[in-house]
């Protein structure tokens, strides 16, 4: 990952293949319906042998990670 150049970061025909593909297979050794893969600007779903890919906005991303990790916590309540 280019931080200092996200554009350079792109999921791309280069590398999405190498991407989804171990993607896949983590999914598959955990037996999981759906992944994501974090982006810094672009989004898209695809379904792959019966798998879900988000390709996610990463701000977007870790929102959602955050609420449903912390939203039912005793210790921390946040407004939406």
């Amino acid at each position: 990952m280019n931080i200092k150049n996200p554009t350079k970061s792109k999921l791309n025909e280069g590398n999405k293949g190498r991407e989804v593909d171990g993607l896949i297979e983590a999914l598959a050794t955990f037996d999981l319906p759906e992944g994501l893969i974090l982006t810094f600007n672009q989004q898209d779903i695809l379904k792959i042998y019966g798998k879900t890919i988000k390709a996610v906005l990463l701000g977007d991303g870790l929102k959602d990670y955050y609420y449903k990790v912390f939203s039912n916590s005793c210790f921390l309540s946040l407004p939406r």
